[in-house]
């Protein structure tokens, strides 16, 4: 600052950001009288990590007007201060139930980094249940997040239990900022096991299925199993609406306790008679209870057809005697009628090819 002479700045210069002149309100040549003074600005952006000074410097220089040459130089500091990261992971379960015993379930991790202004790597990735998530379906740490950025991973993983259990799991994340600050957080997820109703299946088989109207043994079997997917049954009865009470016929001996595919059988043999084109129907039904205490019952129809009996006669002839003379003779033909059948037949005629019709009164 000269008392006397005025000066005249031709440069304005800054360490980091250049020549000045023309930014901001800065423009240089500029003519300063003795004693006074110019001011000018700019705005620039500043960045750094949280605890970095960033510094720069600013040089004038010029001429007084006695041609001297005259200059000046002034640094300033701006600190950069933190700004907390965070990141947030939400932990979703798909499907969120599985019927008992259980079943896939894929879980999905979105970790987003809700930091305004630093990255953010993610080193590790574990589950209270499932362990260690790194390289398992498609998780893979570490990652570096940008701020506001997301990263999605997944893993498909067995889960089981009893109806009504429920099955929560807890996702941690851990890892640092771009300042090596320490970031984290948790989710968790719950699915919920459902129950899977019991059911039996009641199979009656008839051996043979067709019996003729005069009647035949007919072998009866009944196979009774456990169609649950989880539920252990216990076949109590096993009851014929016909023949009535036949759980004695039944191996293994009732009450059986049966796993899920496991079956009972059940076998005794009836007379079976009736007129042709009746149809023998009967219907078993077994009851019992499943592992869950629910009453079961379930029933199997089979039928057996009558069948007619067609008649089957065949007659014999007898001559006495089986010659006579030329000048002919008195023979005694005799005719034997046999029912084959099965059912009473009544003779309605007799005839000869000779003699014509044999019923009626003889002459």
């Amino acid at each position: 600052l000269s008392i006397i002479d005025a000066v005249t700045i031709n440069s304005l210069t800054d360490s980091v950001y250049g020549d000045l002149s023309g930014k901001g309100s800065c423009v240089v040549p500029q003519t300063i009288a003795p004693n006074g003074s110019y001011s000018c600005s700019f705005t620039t952006r500043v960045s750094g990590n949280a605890g970095n000074l960033h510094t720069n410097t600013v040089t004038v220089a010029g001429v007084d007007d006695d041609g001297k040459t005259v200059g000046a130089t002034d640094e300033e500091m701006v600190t950069i201060d933190d700004v907390p990261s965070a990141i947030e992971i939400v932990k979703t379960a798909n499907p969120g139930s599985v019927v008992e015993p259980g079943g896939d379930v894929t879980f999905s991790f979105e970790v987003k980094n809700t930091s305004a202004v630093d990255a953010v790597t993610i080193n590790s990735l574990t589950d209270n249940i499932y362990g260690d998530l790194n390289g398992k379906g498609s998780c893979v740490v570490p990652q570096t997040i940008a701020a506001g950025g997301s990263y999605n991973c997944a893993v498909t993983e067995y889960v089981s239990g009893n109806a009504g259990t429920t099955h929560t799991n807890v996702a941690t994340i851990t890892g640092i900022d771009d300042d090596g600050q320490a970031v984290g957080d948790t989710d968790d997820e719950t699915v919920i096991s459902t129950d899977v109703p019991s059911s039996v299946k009641t199979t009656k088989t008839a051996s043979p299925r067709t019996v003729p109207e005069t009647g035949d043994d007919v072998t009866y079997t009944i196979m009774v199993q456990n169609t649950s997917l989880v539920d252990a049954v216990t076949i109590e009865t096993v009851v014929d609406n016909v023949f009535g009470d036949v759980s004695a016929t039944c191996s293994p001996v009732l009450p059986a306790n049966l796993a899920p595919g496991a079956s009972v059988t059940c076998n005794f043999t009836k007379f079976i008679s009736g007129d042709a084109g009746q149809v023998h129907t009967n219907v078993a039904i077994a009851t019992g209870v499943d592992d869950d205490g629910n009453a079961i019952q379930e029933g199997g129809q089979e039928d057996v057809t009558i069948v007619d009996v067609l008649p089957d006669i065949s007659v014999a002839k007898t001559a006495n005697p089986t010659s006579v003379p030329e000048t002919g003779g008195n023979v005694t033909f005799t005719f034997a009628v046999t029912n084959n059948g099965g059912e009473t037949a009544t003779i309605s005629g007799l005839s000869d090819s000779v003699y014509g019709v044999l019923t009626g009164d003889a002459d």
